[in-house]
């Protein structure tokens, strides 16, 4: 099972752009305002929340590879790397 540290900050923010896609969503497809105002307020809130949460995205996957980097054991220490270097490059062959 991976495990990945999020701060109460990043969640919050997770929260809020999901929140306000939702919102924008939702004002393109309600009928509740002209037409006009419906579509301005929802694409505003759609073209916002992607363009705050698609830089936020590409951190959390940065931080996500990482972390998964740090985890995994590097080659050399792997016992038929170490067995593999020692042998000279002729005897590889």
């Amino acid at each position: 099972m991976r495990q990945l540290s999020v701060r109460l900050t990043e969640l919050m923010t997770l929260r809020n752009v999901t929140s306000l896609f939702g919102v924008g969503f939702g004002l393109l497809l309600a009928n509740r305002l002209s037409e006009g105002e419906r579509k301005a307020a929802g694409w505003v809130a759609v073209l916002s929340s992607l363009a705050i949460g698609i830089p936020f995205g590409i951190g959390f996957i940065g931080r996500l590879r990482a972390q998964t980097a740090e985890r995994l054991p590097a080659q050399a220490s792997l016992p038929f790397a170490q067995e593999r270097a020692a042998r000279p490059a002729e005897a590889r062959a």
